[in-house]
């Protein structure tokens, strides 16, 4: 029997190998993100137990996951927002636009983090985290069992810099440091390392390494993001990637 599915299974396992990953999910979508996030949809049912909590990064690509959710038989199913509210543009693909859409989509409920991303100072963001239901709010997400997260890059086309989470002048402080990727509210450099940086002491939300109890699965395509995709996967923090045949042809072939 010809199995169709050859070329996403045996690319799969090229990446859990050179990646050391749980698992990888690869579908023949090209670059639709559409039908990336609709494939995947089905896939994330079986990570969906009874009193799951499952967090949600901002960004188009989770955004595509949750547009494709479906009602689910699950007790207690919690989402909740990973990273507080990006800018003043409305979107739907902030985090907390995200959480309440995969409520809604599954039948599951939903929790706001009513803050934002990124504050002046490391005052105010102790303040508002001490307030009882952006307190509680990142309690549940710090207690996630499974994390969806998007992996973006250092420049004026990513979901960051669009939603204001880092101005113009920020990029070249970013490059200056080394920044090849954006997860979360956590920068990386090249080699995969997490760097220190104002942005993140003055970020609320959580950071890779805040999630070190939970199921990481990043979804990613897109050539652009090469360099930025290498970096999560070989930080260790990532657990499970999904992306589309043709970027992981092209990303196992480039490194």
């Amino acid at each position: 029997i010809k199995n169709p599915y050859t070329k996403e299974f045996e690319m799969e396992k090229r990446l859990i190998e050179k990646y050391n990953l749980k698992e990888a999910f690869v579908f023949d979508t090209k670059e639709d993100f559409t039908q990336l996030g609709e494939a995947f949809a089905l896939e994330l049912d079986r990570y969906l137990t009874d009193n799951s909590i499952v967090g949600v990064m901002s960004g188009t690509s989770v955004l595509s996951i949750a547009n494709h959710a479906h009602r689910l038989n699950r007790e207690n199913l919690l989402f909740v927002p990973l990273a507080g509210g990006q800018g003043s543009n409305g979107t739907d693909w902030q985090a907390n636009d995200i959480a309440r859409t995969f409520a809604k989509k599954t039948g599951g409920n939903y929790r706001l983090l009513n803050a934002p991303i990124l504050v002046k100072s490391l005052e105010m963001k102790r303040l508002l985290c001490e307030e009882t239901f952006i307190k509680e709010t990142l309690d549940k997400a710090k207690n996630a069992t499974i994390s969806l997260l998007g992996i973006g890059t250092i420049s004026e086309s990513s979901s960051a810099y669009l939603n204001g989470f880092f101005a113009d002048v920020d990029i070249p402080k970013l490059l200056n440091l080394g920044a090849v990727a954006s997860v979360g509210t956590s920068f990386l450099d090249k080699d995969g390392n997490l760097i220190d940086c104002e942005f993140c002491d003055r970020s609320i939300g959580l950071s890779l390494s805040d999630m070190e109890n939970s199921t990481k699965i990043a979804i990613a395509s897109g050539e652009d993001k090469l360099e930025a995709v290498h970096s999560a996967l070989i930080s260790g923090y990532l657990d499970v990637f999904v992306s589309s045949l043709e970027f992981s042809n092209l990303l196992l072939k480039t490194f």
